[in-house]
Formats: structure tokens, C-alpha cells, sequence
């Protein structure tokens, strides 16, 4: 799920996945700067900031970088 502060989680369309941020596809009003929250399965939520948008897609990097592990165990579990 994503969110924004305050709100509760939507359903978005997570294209890449890295240590460093991600992409995905949302229906979410965000701007470039913006603070999300992405929750991963099994995780606590990761806050990012939007730092590019092209229409429903948008590219964040993590506040703090995820774990090497934790990102080798989501793509091992597929989540």
C-alpha cells in the first residue's frame, strides 16, 4: 500500500523496486517533494519522497535506504 500523511493505504502498481526507491503507478494527487509511505509486506512502512511524476506514475527515494536483505527477501517471496 501507499499513502500520504494522514490518509490510509491505496492499492498502487510497484514497477521497480530498489534498495535506494521505487516506481509505481497510482491514482494519489502527488507532487514532486511530497512525502509517501510505502508498506511492504511483512515491513512497517517506508517514508519517501517523490522526487519525478509523469501522469499517474511517479518515482521515489526511500528517506533511508532499505536493507539489501529485506529488499533479496522480497524479491525471493515475490512481494
Amino acid at each position: 500500500g501507499l499513502r500520504q500523511r494522514g490518509p490510509a493505504d491505496v492499492n498502487a502498481q510497484i514497477g521497480d523496486l530498489s534498495t535506494d526507491g521505487f516506481r509505481c503507478t497510482t491514482h494519489l494527487d502527488l507532487h514532486i517533494g511530497d512525502d509517501v509511505w510505502l508498506r511492504l509486506p511483512g515491513l512497517e512502512a517506508s517514508h519517501a519522497r517523490v522526487v519525478w511524476k509523469e501522469g499517474p506514475m511517479i518515482g521515489c527515494a526511500f528517506t533511508r535506504a532499505l536493507h539489501p536483505a529485506v529488499l533479496e527477501m522480497l524479491v525471493r517471496t515475490g512481494g
